[in-house]
């Protein structure tokens, strides 16, 4: 009886542990460590765990199972998370179409993204085009086909001729149209350890392991709406607009492809770009 009490606290203590692990991952946005198994903070809990109980007698089987039952809910735990936050932050909020318009096949499409930075630009640009063009569209970026000044020109008639004359029919636009930033409070949690763990051996060596809580914090949140829009070159008519949201100013390569799957897909949807 001893025994079991032991194991469902040391079970506990473990759980704990990983959950710990996983907000700090959580926090430090290190999602990656938690891939590596010598460094991954569930696998040091799992460790732990296997220290206090290897040295019991008996039920072994049921030792090892409690184990792998700890080390199984903390790593589901653990993908919940990586999958959740992880997978690239943005989604498409709202998409019109211009029900009058009649669907178009086009033969060459120009993606332009608007704006300063021109890395972004070429992020989004380039993503777009891969994703247009693994579902079967002719595509290019407006930096490779006319330049990083082309998007802030203001001469229509010139832009169009220049469209025409590279035989591009349809063009999308991406631009930030807003930046939203606030703080919110994150409430701390219980810690479960030594008591005496910050009193040096001396404090520690008698103590029995209890909870204490663990201060929260404050973090900025950063919301950022990003409009899209799919012209018809030779009439200039706008067919769909769409709008997105982005939680974090500086895009990495999966969310500018996880954009690109958004909109593109929601046009093929919405029929406004046909095979």
């Amino acid at each position: 009886m001893t025994e079991i009490r032991h194991l469902l606290e040391a079970a506990e203590a473990a759980a704990l542990e990983a959950g710990i692990a996983i907000k700090k991952v959580y926090r430090s946005g290190a999602f990656s460590t938690t891939l590596k198994a010598d460094a991954s903070p569930v696998i040091s809990a799992d460790i732990n765990t296997h220290g206090i109980l290897v040295d019991q007698p008996g039920r072994t089987n049921f030792k090892g199972a409690l184990i792998n039952k700890v080390v199984a809910l903390a790593m589901l735990l653990l993908s919940m998370l990586v999958f959740t936050c992880c997978e690239p932050c943005v989604r498409l909020s709202a998409s019109w179409i211009d029900s009058r318009i009649q669907p178009v096949r086009f033969q060459k499409i120009l993606v332009m993204a608007i704006g300063k930075d021109l890395q972004k630009r070429m992020l989004g640009e380039d993503n777009i085009r891969k994703v247009l063009k693994t579902r079967g569209f002719n595509a290019g970026t407006s930096l490779d086909e006319l330049g990083p000044g082309f998007a802030s020109r203001r001469d229509t008639a010139n832009m169009q001729r220049l469209l025409l004359d590279k035989q591009f029919d349809a063009v999308i636009t991406v631009r930030v149209v807003g930046i939203d930033e606030r703080d919110r409070r994150v409430p701390g949690g219980v810690y479960y350890g030594p008591v005496g763990f910050n009193q040096g051996f001396f404090g520690y060596f008698y103590q029995a392991w209890g909870y204490y809580p663990e201060a929260g914090y404050r973090e900025t949140v950063e919301e950022v709406l990003l409009e899209s829009n799919l012209y018809k070159v030779r009439t200039g008519e706008l067919l769909w607009s769409g709008q997105s949201k982005a939680f974090t100013r500086n895009p990495s390569p999966a969310m500018a492809e996880r954009y690109g799957k958004n909109i593109v897909d929601d046009m093929i949807k919405q029929g406004v770009l046909i095979y």
